[in-house]
């Protein structure tokens, strides 16, 4: 039997991590922004009304409203994850 130990040190890394986009309604300009949630907790804070797609998101935010290239900086193992050591 062999065990496999992985180190995460970036969400982004993890199997239970969900992104997506998350367009701002009111700025083209980022219409390409992007989320990343937690598929392990549920969002604490869930609004099937939100006018953002995070909000009505059903896992734990991560982050929101991130460019693209910044989602990696942005989603940084945050001390509530159910892995944190």
């Amino acid at each position: 039997m062999v065990n496999i130990t992985l180190e995460i040190t970036n969400c982004l890394d993890c199997p239970n991590v969900v992104q997506n986009l998350d367009p701002d309604p009111d700025d083209s300009f980022n219409m390409d922004d992007m989320y990343s949630a937690c598929k392990k907790l549920p969002n604490d804070r869930l609004d099937k009304r939100d006018r953002y797609e995070h909000g009505r998101q059903e896992y734990k935010i991560i982050t929101c409203c991130a460019r693209p290239y910044q989602l990696r900086k942005e989603s940084e193992v945050p001390k509530w994850c159910p892995y944190y050591q």
